[in-house]
């Protein structure tokens, strides 16, 4: 449970070599039909070069899909196949007008070891007029079989036809340009599980609507008692270690004798049970809430593997079985920090309405045998003061809270030695060996302190040797 510190926590940050701000998949110039083809190998046109309606550069690449082949493909050698440096696919849309079809924009990744082809297929709906920059992040595809990954892309698809989720619409003409591999938007202080801009597949199969949003375009609409009371996103970043809370935006359209359990899988084959992490939140409100839920407050269930190999974020909705419910609950941005909101959360303002926003709230932590308690206030953004709160909460047992500020500290500063040799002691005690050994290894690689790097050294010694440090 308290092993939630990521890889690069542990190995501080070395100064970055200069990288591309991106890398060019198509930028539509040239001979646009020689590069793209129709998968199903006729001689339909795919993409027309289009001088007219550009967005950069002298052309771009115009989709009719009602004349033109109906599913269309870029692959090696006229795209590059490695994707994993950058982490995420940007292109600038065309539509003539919003037609409501849905189109699929899918990444092949087919894996030798699997039958059938392997894929992440994101659904577009054409709602829009004019250009729009559609940015695609790996939590924005749903995952079929098991593709290889983003370090190895065989082709890239348009497809307006060939699964049932898609809808076609007469008059739906679209036109691409600037396809390219940009940087994540995720940062150390915002890592981003979900944004319904762009993740329509997140919580399949629940309905995207227009309103009420609060951060963007769309949000995920859900009616528990007509479409389930339990929804899954299994496109959630694998490694939660490191930080601190996790945060989602979430409105009611009523007051309901109900409640939200919220569910980070983080299962084992060897055993029967599932396994993972469990919180709960009272829906008490009416109109929007920023939920700030401290990872430190979920209870374990059975046997989860950790923090570092979360496969799922599963949302149910309870209620008593008499009550007769209608609500409504719709699902906007959720990301993980290292403070509650967290860096560029949206701002939190109170207007009274039922659509308005109100504070954050002090969710009800669910616990065995014990009562709920508010998750604790978010730390000072300064290091030092970090530190010297960290260092007086361990002086007072407060092991919890000391974990929650050393990783504070360590997502601003990840070569803080001081942070890791509090974490390695907190970590320890908490009967965490393993984690405990990586930031003792830290320390005995950067501390300037000869005593202290002796001191993590034999700390390091004992913990091997199976006793306590």
């Amino acid at each position: 449970m308290y092993a939630l510190i990521l890889t690069w926590l542990v190995v501080g940050a070395a100064a970055p070599a200069q990288e591309p701000t991106f890398v060019s998949i198509d930028e539509m110039e040239d001979d646009i039909a020689a590069r793209w083809h129709d998968v199903g190998g006729s001689a339909k046109q795919t993409l027309e070069s289009d001088e007219k309606v550009v967005k950069e550069g002298e052309a771009s690449g115009r989709w009719d899909t009602d004349a033109a082949a109906q599913v269309v493909y870029l692959a090696a050698p006229d795209m590059p196949t490695d994707w994993e440096a950058l982490g995420a696919l940007e292109m600038w849309v065309h539509s003539e007008k919003p037609t409501g079809a849905v189109f699929a924009v899918a990444l092949y990744s087919e894996n030798p070891e699997t039958d059938g082809e392997d894929y992440y297929r994101c659904l577009v709906p054409v709602d829009w007029e004019g250009w729009r920059l559609l940015h695609l992040e790996p939590r924005s595809f749903a995952v079929a079989r098991k593709p290889v990954g983003w370090r190895r892309i065989d082709s890239l698809r348009f497809a307006i036809a060939g699964w049932n989720d898609l809808k076609q619409a007469p008059g739906t003409v679209l036109r691409f340009d600037a396809i390219r591999l940009v940087k994540s938007l995720s940062t150390p202080e915002r890592r981003i599980i979900f944004e319904p801009d762009t993740d329509w597949c997140a919580w399949w199969p629940l309905a995207y609507a227009a309103a009420p949003t609060k951060t963007g375009r769309y949000v995920s609409d859900w009616y528990p008692a007509e479409d389930g009371a339990s929804v899954v996103n299994r496109s959630v970043p694998r490694d939660w270690s490191g930080s601190v809370y996790l945060n989602l935006w979430v409105y009611c359209e009523a007051t309901q004798d109900m409640t939200l359990r919220v569910a980070a899988g983080s299962d084992r084959e060897d055993t029967p049970e599932k396994d993972g992490y469990e919180a709960s939140v009272e829906l008490n409100w009416v109109g929007w809430k920023l939920v700030g839920l401290p990872l430190t407050g979920f209870r374990r269930a059975s046997e989860p593997l950790g923090w570092q190999s979360i496969d799922e974020l599963r949302l149910t909705a309870e209620w008593p079985q008499e009550a007769k419910v209608a609500a409504r609950i719709c699902l906007d941005d959720m990301w993980l920090s290292a403070v509650q909101g967290g860096e560029g959360a949206p701002p939190v303002t109170a207007d009274g309405g039922t659509g308005g926003d109100s504070a954050p709230v002090a969710p009800t932590m669910t616990a065995p045998g014990g009562n709920g308690t508010k998750p604790p206030l978010p730390p000072a953004p300064t290091p030092a003061q970090l530190l010297k709160e960290a260092l007086e909460a361990k002086r007072k047992g407060d092991l919890e809270l000391a974990f929650t500020k050393y990783v504070a500290v360590l997502l601003k500063e990840p070569q803080s030695v001081e942070a890791h040799w509090g974490l390695a002691w907190v970590l320890a005690s908490k009967g965490e060996k393993e984690a405990a050994i990586e930031h003792f290894q830290a320390v005995a690689e950067q501390s300037d302190d000869p005593a202290r790097v002796r001191e993590a050294k034999a700390a390091l010694a004992r913990l091997k040797a199976g006793g306590k440090p």
